[in-house]
């Protein structure tokens, strides 16, 4: 979950990053798919604990913008 969260909202050559908000909607339209729906809801529910992780590598500020600009 945390790879997939981490690839979705990184820059790659070919797009920008996801904001916050967008990777996690991809995540929970994923739940029974292809992530089991309880680790989904673990991992949503520790927002403050990724958004602190976010915060420390730099890239909070990007996918809060990302956010407050769609």
């Amino acid at each position: 979950m945390a790879d997939v969260f981490d690839a979705l909202t990184s820059d790659r050559p070919y797009r920008e990053g996801l904001s916050f908000e967008a990777a996690t909607a991809a995540i929970r339209i994923e739940a029974g798919l292809q992530f089991d729906p309880d680790v989904v809801t673990a991992f949503l529910t520790r927002r403050p604990a990724i958004e602190g992780i976010l915060r420390r590598r730099g890239r909070l500020g990007a996918a809060i913008a990302q956010t407050e600009a769609a």
